[in-house]
């Protein structure tokens, strides 16, 4: 059997939108690079501070050495902190507005730059929420750098209980 010859229908042109890069932001002007682990440790994320014209503190995450995607759009020190103010028990996911990007990691690697900024510190009662300090961004660099946090030990296994294989019954007559 002859296989039949694909008709070929005229291509439409592809249109992609073109990516945000830093050349299309050119009123914000870097003015510190610094890293900082991740909020469990197993990577590292590189960040900028930069200033718009009007003075304005901007953020932007650059680099992650983990496979992780994420947004590198700069966002607002103002925006951040009129988000997290009414909350006293923070979670990553509380700064999920402030990125237009869709990437699950934003909002993660953004509170692991807020605690090594000083912005945020672990909350005391809760795992994996934060509080406010009472510091706000700064373009000089924090006094006190975050150390990444203490490998977990390995957990302890129960022992196994071995079950018996199930007896089959043999078939009435």
């Amino acid at each position: 059997m002859k296989p039949s010859p694909r008709k070929s229908t005229p291509s439409k042109p592809k249109t992609t939108r073109p990516r945000k890069t830093s050349s299309d932001t050119p009123d914000i002007t870097p003015i510190r690079t610094a890293t900082c682990p991740t909020l469990k440790g197993t990577s590292t994320l590189t960040y900028q501070l930069g200033k718009t014209k009007e003075d304005k503190l901007m953020l932007r995450i650059t680099k992650s050495t983990g496979n992780g995607h994420f947004s590198d759009e700069w966002v607002s020190s103002t925006m951040m902190e009129l988000l997290l103010k009414p909350h006293t028990q923070i979670a990553a996911f509380h700064l999920r507005k402030v990125f237009s990007g869709k990437s699950a990691n934003n909002t993660g690697f953004l509170a692991a730059v807020l605690l090594n900024e000083g912005v945020l510190e672990p909350h005391p009662e809760r795992r994996r929420y934060y509080q406010l300090t009472g510091n706000s961004l700064s373009p000089t660099p924090p006094t006190v750098v975050r150390k990444p946090p203490e490998p977990k030990p390995p957990a302890k296994s129960k022992p196994r209980t071995t079950k018996l294989p199930a007896v089959k019954k043999a078939p009435r007559k």
